[in-house]
């Protein structure tokens, strides 16, 4: 199971969006980036391996996903983690949560 989810967390941070109840492939971008987001937003919520593996499973279960059906997951992460699109889509929801973020501080400051 730790392999499936740190297969899958690696996925989820390389790739990138947030919410939704779209095509399949749709609500994986949605979630990796939601997951991703969520790093950047609030960091010491992820300071061990089980913060990261719950968050995960929660944002995923919230996008219509079988967290427990383990199968069922890793062949999700295998259609889609190598695809350029979704790579493409998760990175850029990823960066433009980095840059509010950033802004954000900035603005704190």
């Amino acid at each position: 199971m730790k392999k499936i989810l740190i297969t899958f967390i690696c996925a989820s941070l390389f790739l990138s969006a947030c919410g939704g109840f779209g095509s399949e492939k749709d609500r994986f971008v949605e979630a990796s980036i939601a997951v991703g987001c969520a790093m950047f937003e609030n960091p010491d919520d992820f300071a061990d391996f089980t913060a990261v593996e719950e968050k995960t499973r929660t944002v995923f279960a919230d996008a219509g996903f079988d967290v427990d059906d383990e199968m069922a997951m890793q062949e999700l992460v295998d259609a889609y983690q190598y695809e350029e699109d979704v790579e493409k889509a998760v990175q850029d929801g990823i960066t433009e949560c980095a840059l509010e973020n950033y802004t954000e501080l900035l603005d704190q400051e």
